[in-house]
């Protein structure tokens, strides 16, 4: 097997970029793992050729940056009520995540994880309410609004992204 196989990549240098700027970037939490509470969507293409333009233009599409603002915005609003919120902005969407964990929670003997009860709690705070629909008696579900924005319907536990130190190295020998 390659070398690079047993490497992990980590973020490239353009999303590197893309949160260098972030007063409270994902990047920077010290956890292993946080929870998406929202994320916004930009223009996902599979066309080679219009990955390739965005590759080398540096640029985002208009949904990207429409997608940052509305991160940004979420995050600050959060940090102003005293959460541990951060942003994090990647080729197609950016998001905005709370906390920060060295595990989701503890394996049970069934296999399946027990969630760290701060972990469920942030998943309950920020998860989609249950309402009644206008027409009668049916429940749906609304997402929470903060400032404005709208969160995750489900919110949900998710490794933090980080910048590998093995492509780093890769990098720097290959110069």
């Amino acid at each position: 097997l390659p070398e690079e196989f047993f490497a992990p990549g980590g973020l490239d240098e353009f999303v590197v970029e893309l949160n260098s700027r972030a007063e409270f970037s994902l990047l920077n939490n010290p956890g292993r793992y946080t929870v998406k509470v929202a994320s916004f969507g930009g223009k996902n293409t599979m066309n080679s050729k219009e990955i390739e333009a965005l590759e080398q233009s540096g640029q985002v599409s208009d949904k990207l940056d429409i997608a940052a603002d509305k991160a940004h915005r979420l995050t600050v609003a959060l940090r102003s009520r005293g959460v541990d919120a951060y942003e994090f902005h990647d080729r197609t969407e950016s998001i905005v995540a709370v906390g920060s964990f060295e595990s989701v929670g503890e394996p049970r003997v069934d296999g399946k994880i027990e969630i760290h009860p701060t972990v469920h709690k942030i998943m309950q705070m920020y998860g989609a309410s249950r309402r009644e629909l206008p027409g009668g008696g049916a429940l749906g579900l609304q997402p929470r609004i903060l400032a404005g924005i709208s969160f995750d319907v489900q919110p949900m536990p998710v490794e933090v992204p980080r910048r590998s130190i093995a492509a780093d190295y890769a990098r720097g020998s290959a110069r």
